[in-house]
């Protein structure tokens, strides 16, 4: 099986929560790994835009001396875009998970913790 059908199968839980639209996974650096975000969306673009938002958020941690960086969210009028690291190195993957405004962000961050674990079993 390819590394792009198992982060597929590896995703579908998180997919199947209610409010979820997509989700990616993308490098430290930027470059798209997986997508399953809407035609609608530059997954390119949003590939690099994720890797700088959470790379400046464990910029920020580091900084502040508040410890490992959880999540950084987005937040607009109709809908969030969440990102998550899926390791403690800052060259792990991220995931990144669009939800609209309605979706349930605890099990939504619940579901991601889950994936993110399969997704850095994958990438090993």
């Amino acid at each position: 099986m390819s590394k792009e059908e198992e982060l597929k199968i590896a995703l579908s839980e998180l997919k199947d929560v209610s409010g979820v639209i997509g989700c990616a996974v993308v490098t430290a650096d930027g470059l798209l790994i997986y997508s399953d975000l809407p035609e609608s969306v530059n997954k390119r673009a949003l590939a690099a835009m994720a890797a700088a938002m959470v790379g400046t958020g464990m910029q920020v941690a580091r900084e502040l001396s508040i410890g490992l960086l959880s999540q950084v969210m987005v937040e607009a009028k109709e809908g969030k875009f969440l990102s998550i690291s899926t390791g403690t190195e800052e060259e792990a993957p991220i995931l990144s998970t669009l939800v609209g405004p309605k979706a349930n962000l605890g099990l939504v961050l619940l579901e991601m913790e889950k994936a993110a674990k399969k997704i850095r079993r994958i990438m090993e």
